[in-house]
């Protein structure tokens, strides 16, 4: 397992704080005796200044800190989308659960067939019985198994799942994407469940 670029960061970061914490202490602990003279007799030696510790930073440690803090927070915007990414996609997928859930109650209770669609112009998932409908947010895309493949237009409904009287369904494999970030949705036609699994992406296959 390789280590990736954020976790070096934080490893620079950690070093910088110890190297910073060791610079401050020797910084104050030590004397500096700059003007000092040695008080010898030697008359070669005298109003010769003594060697002191050097306190404070130099110009090239201050921009190691400037480059490093740079870095880290590069580092922390990039964590904040990837997690607004995966926040957004989990709470698409949560409620698209859920439609899907009260659309095979409403098939049960009416005992007829229930479709559910997709209509791409106004991103709405609508089923027929209710006339429900589930808005997806701007930055979350719906892509099914039939149509993903295919370099054919898009059609304006796109055919989700059927729920059946009975309590089966048949549906298409659904994938959610939000950025980098995909979970694929998954229909059993015997007990008419749905199962939400994440997409793992390269990092995560090579780790």
């Amino acid at each position: 397992m390789f280590i990736n670029l954020p976790e070096i960061t934080v490893i620079m970061i950690c070093l910088l704080m110890v190297w910073m914490a060791v610079r401050a202490v020797t910084g104050i602990t030590g004397t500096s005796t700059v003007g000092k003279t040695e008080s010898s007799g030697d008359l070669l030696t005298a109003g010769r200044p003594c060697r002191s510790v050097p306190a404070g930073f130099t110009l090239l440690e201050l921009m190691l800190v400037m480059v490093l803090l740079s870095l880290s927070v590069s580092l922390f915007l990039g964590i904040q989308f990837q997690q607004r990414d995966n926040l957004r996609l989990r709470n698409s997928a949560r409620r698209l659960f859920t439609f899907f859930q009260a659309a095979r109650s409403q098939a049960l209770l009416a005992n007829r067939d229930n479709d559910c669609w997709y209509q791409t112009a106004s991103r709405q998932v609508v089923e027929t019985i209710k006339r429900r409908h589930l808005a997806l947010p701007e930055k979350v895309f719906l892509l099914s198994e039939s149509t993903s493949g295919t370099s054919e237009e898009v059609p304006e409904k796109i055919h989700l799942a059927r729920f059946y009287a009975d309590g089966t369904v048949s549906g298409d494999l659904l994938t959610l994407r939000s950025g980098k970030k995909s979970l694929i949705l998954s229909f059993d036609p015997l007990l008419g469940t749905m199962h939400l699994s994440p997409v793992l992406d390269a990092a995560d296959v090579e780790q």
